[in-house]
């Protein structure tokens, strides 16, 4: 019997101690702070402004060209620059007789422009020249001889003038051609200068 007493004694001894807890862990759950919901943060979504009159523009896309296998040559730099213009040539006296006729020392002849001649004084000689330009009078400086127009065969493609001494000395005869142009035609704009050196020796 006194053992049955403390079995259930000691049975309510440890229904008392659930009990017990049991009311401590309903106290601690009311007292404890209720949690607070959580703060959602709402984000601001910007809204897209509108500009006014701009429409956006579609960019077409270029497409590139393929490259070939073969390269295109080149042009050659000094093919593509025009080569150096060849200047007009001046065209030269038809060919004339330097024979003198009687009297005449020597023919000055268009073709000997530049050069020296010797003619003793009291003598004459002739100068010729051709007959493709219109010459200016020949001029002697100084005028130590004198220069008169002379009569040409018919025919004669070229222009004479009797050259008779006056004096000792040297002197430069000098004259100009230039291109016979008919009229109503264009012909070619040139200048021809002829130049001798004549030294009259006594």
């Amino acid at each position: 019997m006194r053992e049955m007493a403390r079995y259930r004694a000691g049975r309510w001894a440890v229904v008392a101690g659930l009990i017990a807890l049991a009311g401590c862990t309903h106290n601690r759950s009311a007292g404890a702070p209720a949690s607070s919901p959580s703060t959602s943060t709402a984000t601001a979504t910007s809204t897209p402004t509108a500009t006014a009159g701009t429409t956006p523009t579609a960019v077409a896309s270029i497409p590139t060209p393929a490259k070939t296998g073969t390269a295109t040559p080149k042009a050659n730099p000094s093919s593509a620059r025009p080569g150096p213009s060849t200047p007009a040539a001046t065209p030269t006296s038809p060919s004339v007789s330097i024979a003198p006729p009687a009297g005449v020392a020597f023919v000055v002849t268009q073709a000997d422009t530049g050069k020296t001649f010797t003619l003793p004084s009291g003598s004459s000689a002739e100068l010729r020249l051709g007959g493709n330009l219109r010459w200016s009078t020949p001029q002697a400086t100084p005028a130590i001889v004198a220069l008169t127009p002379e009569p040409v065969p018919s025919g004669a493609a070229y222009h004479a003038w009797k050259i008779t001494t006056t004096g000792p000395g040297t002197t430069v005869i000098e004259s100009t051609g230039a291109p016979i142009c008919e009229p109503g035609h264009v012909c070619a704009q040139y200048v021809v200068l002829f130049r001798a050196i004549i030294v009259v020796v006594p």
